[in-house]
């Protein structure tokens, strides 16, 4: 049985004054500080939420579609910035590239709900988004 819900918390992060914004406009407003951010020289963008205010917004949606779930397969999609933060927590390298579209992590769940075990997992190669389902 398949059941889907649309929860709140795996939207994705806000950005603040880089709110619908282009990458050149963001970089001609704020030199240099896209990548400062990137790289975690600071902790948001100006006026945008910190990973610490994600994950935690992200904890809350988990924890209900676990509860709903119990031991049975959760499929998250989310935002590349929620993916990579909550990768990056759960100890995956996800370094400084970004997640490709259609593609994210596996993650094991451990009894307190906390995620472990992270996999990456790439989309799949074009010959198989044409092949019949049987």
């Amino acid at each position: 049985m398949l059941f889907r819900s649309v929860h709140e918390a795996f939207r994705e992060r806000h950005v603040g004054e880089w709110s619908g914004l282009t990458n050149d406009e963001i970089d001609a407003g704020w030199p240099g500080e896209r990548e400062r951010w990137r790289r975690g020289e600071i902790p948001s963008p100006p006026g945008g939420e910190t990973d610490t205010e994600l994950l935690a917004r992200f904890d809350t949606g988990l924890t209900t579609a676990l509860a709903h779930i119990g031991t049975g397969l959760l499929v998250i999609v989310a935002h590349n910035g929620n993916v990579r933060a909550t990768a990056r927590r759960a100890g995956g390298d996800v370094g400084a590239t970004r997640v490709p579209n259609l593609s994210g992590f596996w993650f094991s769940v451990t009894p307190e709900g906390a995620l472990t075990d992270t996999q990456p997992v790439g989309t799949l190669p074009d010959d198989d988004l044409h092949g019949d389902i049987e």
